[in-house]
């Protein structure tokens, strides 16, 4: 675990989020969004804060955030509401803007329940469980059951096994974002 957050240390920017990698200096809103809990778990609180902090200052008007091409993806802004979300829990500061985003990823959710690919044919939507499980408990948090039940019926579809020609040749870290999300919305069998 030292040896984990020495790397986080080494590789956030300052008064930012955590860079894209060694070799492009870019905060990344979705890696910075999922540190979050892990912080806060391992008693890093205050930076946890200012992490997300950052985040609420680089929010867009309607709520996401953007991924690291510069478009507002549901996935990215997924992984920004489960830190916001940690973070909300204890800190009333953090509430507006978890609830701005979980409000844009309710209103990406399309009439089949579920919202349109944002990924190129390499990434299988049904990643996305992974992404609108922590928007239906920051939902429910904030006491929005409207929010939290269209995020719920997002979540149901995703959590079917993956299906077409090559849903079951992705690759593996797919799979775990796919599985955790069915153990984090407790549709695990």
């Amino acid at each position: 675990i030292t040896k984990a957050l020495g790397w986080f240390y080494r590789n956030r920017l300052e008064q930012a989020g955590i860079a894209i990698s060694n070799l492009d200096p870019t905060s990344y809103n979705e890696v910075s969004g999922y540190w979050i809990p892990t912080l806060i778990a391992l008693g890093h609180e205050e930076t946890a804060a200012e992490v997300g902090g950052w985040l609420a200052a680089v929010q867009l008007a309607d709520g996401s955030f953007r991924d690291c091409f510069g478009v507002p993806n549901p996935f990215d802004t997924g992984k920004v509401v489960r830190g916001l979300y940690a973070l909300a829990v204890k800190h009333e500061r953090f509430r507006e803007p978890l609830q701005r985003a979980c409000r844009w990823m309710v209103s990406r959710i399309g009439p089949k329940g579920v919202p349109a690919n944002p990924f190129e044919q390499s990434v299988p939507d049904w990643v996305l469980l992974y992404a609108y499980q922590p928007v239906e408990a920051a939902s429910r948090f904030l006491a929005d059951e409207p929010l939290a039940q269209k995020a719920r019926e997002c979540v149901v579809a995703y959590s079917k096994p993956p299906r077409g020609p090559k849903s079951w040749d992705a690759i593996t870290h797919f799979f775990g974002y796919w599985l955790e999300g069915l153990v984090d919305a407790g549709l695990a069998e």
